[in-house]
């Protein structure tokens, strides 16, 4: 779990993206929270607790900033972009919008690409594992069915009358 919020190399799906943007909020409400008991009156000096919290809350938003970017580069990745693209979002207006678009709602690559194999499973070496077991299978079929006999007829064990075995 720590790896999956803390480490910035790999790829994740988009449904691993919003949890993990869930867990940002809940983080952040609980951010703000601490922030609202520091807030004192303006005629009140802070006391060393509230220092500490201080100190507390700086640490958890610089973690939340950190697991932002983490989740983020990995999203990039399942898109096969750069986690570079992340600066798009200091474009003020245009760029939040379109990382929240490309990062939450865009696909990414089901196969492998230049940042690892897909995210939840690596679909690319199964299709080919398909694709020769088909071949192999279309070749011995082919080679022991009559001609006249259907391709379903040879699976059933015997010849088709009206889509019945007879």
């Amino acid at each position: 779990m720590l790896a999956f919020l803390f480490n910035p190399s790999g790829r994740i799906g988009r449904a691993k993206w919003w949890l993990a943007q869930l867990v940002v909020v809940v983080i952040a409400i609980f951010v703000l929270v601490m922030a609202g008991i520091i807030k004192s009156d303006a005629d009140q000096t802070l006391s060393s607790m509230d220092l500490t919290l201080a100190a507390g809350v700086v640490v958890l938003a610089i973690l939340l900033l950190w697991m932002t970017f983490c989740v983020a580069a990995k999203r990039y990745h399942d898109r096969n972009k750069s986690a570079w693209w992340y600066l798009i979002q200091f474009i003020p207006l245009i760029g939040p919008i379109w990382q929240f678009v490309e990062l939450g709602f865009c696909s990414g690559d089901d196969a492998g690409n230049d940042y690892g194999p897909g995210p939840d499973f690596n679909i690319d070496d199964d299709l080919r594992t398909m694709k020769m077991a088909r071949k192999t299978n279309e070749a011995y079929s082919t080679a022991q069915r009559p001609a006249y006999q259907s391709a379903s007829a040879s699976n059933n064990g015997g010849r088709q009358a009206f889509g019945k075995r007879s």
